[in-house]
């Protein structure tokens, strides 16, 4: 026998009550005064989201963050390298030797 409370039907949420809890998750975050920004990295080419306190203007969040664009960069530098690299092995071998 299942134990109690574990098939209870579950309720169907009123279109009302989704209404009023946006509402009120719409103040909570007016409140708390943030800014949010998209930027393009340049090095990357990723997009990068910022929140920012919008009094202080200190950075409160970035995702990506600076390491992981750090590191998309490093790899993608890598790859860029490596194709460098089979391409100079194409074509003539010369030598000074004669």
């Amino acid at each position: 026998m299942p134990p109690e409370g574990k098939n209870k039907p579950t309720q169907a949420v009123d279109a009302a009550e989704i209404s009023q809890a946006v509402t009120r998750i719409n103040k909570i975050i007016q409140n708390i005064q943030r800014d949010l920004s998209f930027n393009l990295d340049e090095d990357s080419g990723r997009t990068v989201i910022r929140v920012v306190d919008s009094e202080s203007g200190e950075l409160i969040r970035q995702i990506p963050s600076d390491e992981v664009l750090a590191i998309v960069t490093h790899l993608r530098d890598v790859q860029e390298d490596l194709v460098n690299r089979e391409n100079l092995g194409q074509g003539l071998i010369f030598s000074d030797i004669t």
